[in-house]
C-alpha cells in the first residue's frame, strides 16, 4: 500500500487531518460536550498540540530522514500502520476517563518512534543522529509526567511536562533548521550566500539546551531572563547569517 511505504505519508496525513478535526474537538471539549475526561481545559489543548499534532509531524520526518541518513529501512507496512494506530489510540484515549491506559499509550508512541529510528541508526553506526533517540525518550518522559501529575501520582505541575516537551521540540527545530535552511537558501536563491559558523552553531544549540534546563529546573526571574536573552541573541545572529531577506524573491524557498 503506497501510504505505508514511507513514514511521512501516514503521519503527515494524520497530522493534517487532526489539525482540522481538533479545532472542533477543542470547541466541544471547552463547551463541556465531551466528557467526563481527566485531561481537560487548556492542558488538553497543549497536550494535543504537542503530543498529538507536532509529534506526528516529527515522527513522519524522522522515519523518512533516518532512511536517508543511514541507507537502512525504517518501519513500513504493517509495522508502520501499528505505530500510526498507537498514535491514533492516544488521541482517542485522552478524551476518555481511562487514565492509566491513556498515560501508557501516549508515552509508548515516542518510544516506538525512537526504536523505529534507533535500529537503523545503530546498524549504520550513524552516531551523529543518535541524540534524536534521546530526545524522543525525553518526550516520552515528559508526556508521562503530564499524566502522572494530573493523576496526583507525581508532585509536580502538569504544565512542567508540557514546557519540557515544547523545549525539546524547539531543540529539534533548531538542529534541523541549522542543517537545511542555509543549504536550501543557497541552492534555491542565486547569490544568497547564507552562512553557518560552527562555533555559533554550537553556541545556539547550547543556549537552546540551557532554556530546556532552566525550564526543567523551574527557574524564574532574573536567571530565566538571562538564559532567554542569550538564546534570543544567539538565534537572531544565526538567522542574520542566513540572510532570509534574500529568499523573498523565490516563494518556494521562503
Amino acid at each position: 500500500m503506497p501510504l505505508l511505504r514511507l513514514g511521512f505519508r501516514p503521519f503527515y496525513l494524520l497530522a493534517s487531518l487532526f489539525a482540522a478535526v481538533s479545532v472542533a474537538l477543542w470547541s466541544a471539549q471547552y463547551a463541556g460536550w465531551i466528557g467526563p475526561i481527566y485531561l481537560a481545559g487548556p492542558l488538553w489543548h497543549a497536550h494535543e498540540m504537542l503530543f498529538g499534532f507536532t509529534l506526528a509531524v516529527v515522527a513522519g520526518f524522522l522515519f523518512t530522514a533516518a532512511r536517508t541518513w543511514t541507507g537502512q529501512p525504517t518501519p513500513t507496512g504493517v509495522t508502520l500502520a501499528l505505530i500510526a494506530l498507537l498514535w491514533l489510540a492516544g488521541r482517542v484515549l485522552v478524551a476518555t476517563p481511562l487514565v492509566w491506559t491513556s498515560a501508557v499509550i501516549n508515552a509508548a508512541f515516542p518510544v516506538a518512534v525512537a526504536v523505529g529510528i534507533g535500529v537503523p541508526l545503530v546498524r549504520a553506526a550513524n552516531r551523529r543522529n543518535y541524540f534524536f533517540v534521546a530526545l524522543l525518550l525525553a518526550i516520552a518522559l515528559a508526556v508521562l509526567m503530564v499524566h502522572l501529575s494530573v493523576m496526583g501520582a507525581l508532585g509536580l505541575p502538569g504544565w512542567l511536562g508540557i514546557q519540557i516537551a515544547l523545549d525539546v521540540v524547539l531543540f529539534v527545530m533548531t538542529v534541523m533548521g541549522g542543517r537545511v535552511i542555509p543549504m536550501f537558501t543557497n541552492n534555491g536563491v542565486p547569490g544568497a550566500a547564507a552562512r553557518r559558523l560552527p562555533q555559533l552553531e554550537s553556541f545556539v544549540l547550547g543556549a537552546t539546551l540551557a532554556v530546556l534546563a532552566a525550564d526543567a529546573l523551574q527557574a524564574s526571574g532574573a536567571l530565566l531572563l538571562l538564559v532567554l536573552g542569550f538564546a534570543c541573541a544567539a538565534h537572531a545572529t544565526r538567522l542574520a547569517l542566513w540572510m532570509p531577506w534574500r529568499t523573498a524573491r523565490v516563494p518556494l524557498v521562503w
